[in-house]
């Protein structure tokens, strides 16, 4: 037995129920990610496609652009690279890509490794290498960038592929975690309304 909200197998504790507990104005209450406002700016992969119609290799996500018209040999490869490993044509129209392949664009492969070869020239001479490691996904690579950067200009690029989505975390609800664990004869605030407490 414990006088703390506490629970010994896992450690988890939380604080006494309380009003301030049950209310996303209050920071006792407030989800901790997303403050009580319900939302997060967040990646929206329906601003990356720019047209599905089109292959990635002529513009269909707009983060690469037009790859065939590109002259940084870099992003070409890399998409190169991630077609060649999961065995697509980098010609076949996105929306006839494979679900299962696209999300692996968006989100990337897991600890799934991919062979990448890089290459590049430039007025000091030429270089090349290789290297097998995950594909990180577009997502990641926009909310790292997103959140790194100082320039604000920068920011509003990286914000252009950002919409404002309910937080992952309190599923829009606004509540921490732990007052919406609360039940009220059987049934969850969500259920009941905070308004009943």
């Amino acid at each position: 037995l414990s006088e703390h909200n506490a629970c010994p197998h896992c450690a988890i504790s939380f604080p006494d129920l309380s009003p301030q507990l049950f209310s996303f104005n209050s920071p006792l209450g407030m989800c901790p990610d997303c403050h009580g406002i319900g939302t997060q700016i967040q990646v929206d992969v329906d601003l990356i496609v720019e047209d599905a119609t089109l292959s990635v290799m002529d513009g269909a996500l707009r983060w690469y652009g037009n790859v065939r018209k590109k002259k940084n040999k870099w992003t070409t490869s890399q998409v190169q690279a991630v077609f060649e490993h999961y065995g697509q044509d980098l010609n076949t129209p996105w929306q006839d890509l494979p679900q299962d392949f696209r999300d692996k664009l968006f989100y990337g492969s897991g600890d799934e490794l991919v062979h990448f070869k890089y290459a590049s020239e430039t007025e000091n001479g030429s270089w090349s290498g290789e290297a097998k490691r995950p594909l990180q996904g577009i997502v990641s690579h926009i909310n790292r960038l997103f959140r790194q950067t100082s320039s604000e200009y920068t920011r509003k690029f990286y914000a252009s592929f950002m919409s404002d989505r309910p937080c992952p975390t309190c599923a829009g609800t606004r509540l921490r975690p732990e007052a919406r664990a609360v039940t009220v004869g059987g049934k969850s605030l969500t259920e009941v309304g905070t308004m009943a407490i």
